[in-house]
């Protein structure tokens, strides 16, 4: 089913949205937005657990998401119409979502020095900004419908070696990459001949670092490849 969140009918002066501050939990279902930006009360925790789905449907949420698992598939799903924007503000701690991002969200990671590791095929065609803290793509995950993808002050890695399996597609090989004082990690699998190919990739400003690593001793390579 689907429950939606509309405005109240009479709102506290100066406070909009839902005020509840406690963390909301999606398990099955849909919860759709209908209150405007940050329905949800802003920056909160949210557990987004497989068979739940968050629907932004075209508003901006700021929330601190999560799930308890931690292989593939094994989250739920957030999903949203154009103009649709999640903010995952994380707290100090290193989180992990292994649900999926689809539609058309504009995903956003911001937040403190901690590690956000996705480990499912993200395949929104909203634009992607990785603006603080470390991005880790590991299992299945990937960033397959983004066409744009900004790395502001914060770190992407493409790791085939932290997980299950080597992936030699994690980034749509269309995103134009912009580097604003960002870091792209690539770091290959153990025993694997690991490839990626990026897009065009811009150093926009700042010290920017692409690095690329082996997954260990023996018969392995790594190759990033970048377009332009």
């Amino acid at each position: 089913g689907i429950l939606t969140l509309q405005p109240p009918a009479s709102v506290i002066p100066g406070v909009g949205g839902n005020v509840a501050g406690g963390q909301t939990v999606i398990n099955q279902g849909t919860l759709k937005m209908a209150g405007g930006n940050n329905t949800i009360y802003f920056n909160n925790f949210l557990s987004l657990n497989q068979g739940g789905t968050l629907d932004l449907n075209g508003t901006a949420q700021t929330s601190r998401l999560f799930d308890v698992g931690a292989v593939v598939n094994a989250g739920g799903t957030l999903t949203g119409s154009a103009g649709s924007t999640f903010v995952e503000n994380l707290d100090g701690l290193n989180r992990n979502f292994s649900g999926i991002i689809t539609g058309a969200v504009a995903f956003q990671k911001a937040g403190a020095n901690n590690t956000l590791s996705l480990f499912s095929d993200s395949n929104t065609t909203g634009d992607i900004l990785i603006a603080a803290g470390t991005t880790q793509l590991r299992d299945s995950a990937r960033f397959s419908g983004t066409t744009n993808l900004d790395i502001n002050y914060g770190v992407l890695t493409l790791d085939n070696n932290g997980g299950t399996i080597n992936d030699n597609d994690r980034i749509n090989n269309a995103a134009a990459i912009d580097l604003r004082g960002g870091t792209i990690s690539y770091i290959g699998r153990a025993q694997t001949a690991s490839t990626e190919t990026l897009g065009a990739v811009k150093a926009d400003q700042g010290a920017s670092t692409i690095t690329v690593a082996t997954g260990g001793t023996g018969v392995n390579s790594a190759d990033l490849t970048l377009t332009s």
